[in-house]
């Protein structure tokens, strides 16, 4: 018996044996399928259903208030930027980046020209 004879034996038997479970206990099979369908789907009862408005949730904190809004801050002030954010930001390039032309090889385009001729770039 080769490989595959065995494999498919081995699933034909597999099969076979769940479905004499099934039949033997039919009610208890379909409560645990039902379980595990709304187990999976229990999370969906979060999902905010469609007419349904935004909820803004605060959380409380003492004596905090906003930040003063300021005109005379220092340049390089700490956490004005984050560290990755380059000093000067790069300059645009000069000229346009070049675009590549191809020059037919001289001789007329037939149909092997056509099909991938001798193109000099």
């Amino acid at each position: 018996m080769t490989l595959t004879e065995r494999l498919r034996e081995k699933i034909s038997q597999a099969f076979y044996n769940h479905g004499l479970l099934c039949a033997s206990y039919p009610i208890p099979i379909i409560l645990f399928t039902g379980l595990c369908i709304l187990g999976c789907c229990y999370t969906l009862l979060k999902l905010p259903l469609p007419g349904t408005g935004p909820v803004e949730f605060t959380t409380p904190m003492k004596d905090y208030a906003p930040p003063p809004v300021s005109s005379d801050h220092k340049p390089r002030e700490p956490n004005e930027q984050p560290e990755w954010v380059p000093e000067q930001p790069a300059d645009p390039p000069d000229a346009p980046a070049p675009q590549p032309q191809l020059q037919p090889s001289g001789r007329e385009p037939g149909p092997r020209a056509l099909q991938g001729g001798n193109w000099n770039c």
